[in-house]
């Protein structure tokens, strides 16, 4: 009787393995899985988040504070994780009204990070969920809006990612929250051993 018990965990088990490691060696997942970096980030309007002056639909030009991995798809390259899951890292405004040296406000950027399974088909990364909180900071309270993404990414030639969203920049030229459309392209980091 132990022996059937002992059978059936050991099959169990190995379906388990098995299940992962086919999930690892989808050739079209290996492609993509990785971490990438944000080549461009294109806003619908043109916006002043840093409060220069100077309005843009070049978002990167106005967020200095990017950071390195900005989208990770797992499973990784290294097998870390077996879960079909992708991260984004945008950015988060924190905004300070209370300091006498900028009387208009100081806007500096911490990061949000945003979690999803994912499936690819045809060339494209269809995300299991597509809106998220999103926490932002007004002197030193949370203001919580909604990130909407796209349902997928596209996977384009080169290395390269393309997706759309909607979120809530706070702009210095009209002194308000701004909902912005939002464009964004991410180029893969190619580490050299």
């Amino acid at each position: 009787m132990k022996f059937k018990y002992l059978l059936l965990l050991c099959l169990i088990i190995l379906s388990c393995d098995s299940d992962d490691n086919e999930s690892i060696n989808d050739p079209g997942i290996e492609n993509i899985v990785g971490f990438y970096t944000i080549q461009s980030f294109e806003s619908d309007l043109a916006v002043d988040l840093n409060g220069d002056g100077i309005s843009s639909t070049d978002l990167k030009s106005e967020i200095n504070d990017f950071f390195y991995y900005d989208l990770e798809i797992r499973p990784n390259i290294e097998g870390q994780t077996r879960v079909q899951l992708i991260s984004f890292i945008l950015p988060a405004t924190n905004l300070r009204f209370q300091n006498p040296s900028y009387p208009n406000g100081y806007t500096s950027f911490t990061s949000n990070v945003y979690l999803s399974m994912y499936k690819l088909v045809d060339n494209q990364i269809l995300l299991e969920s597509n809106s998220f909180n999103a926490y932002d900071y007004v002197d030193g309270e949370n203001r919580i809006t909604t990130l909407k993404v796209d349902s997928f990414i596209e996977v384009l030639g080169n290395n390269s990612l393309a997706i759309s969203m909607t979120e809530d920049y706070y702009d210095y030229s009209t002194a308000q929250w701004q909902s912005l459309n939002i464009d964004v392209v991410y180029e893969k980091l190619n580490f050299v051993d």
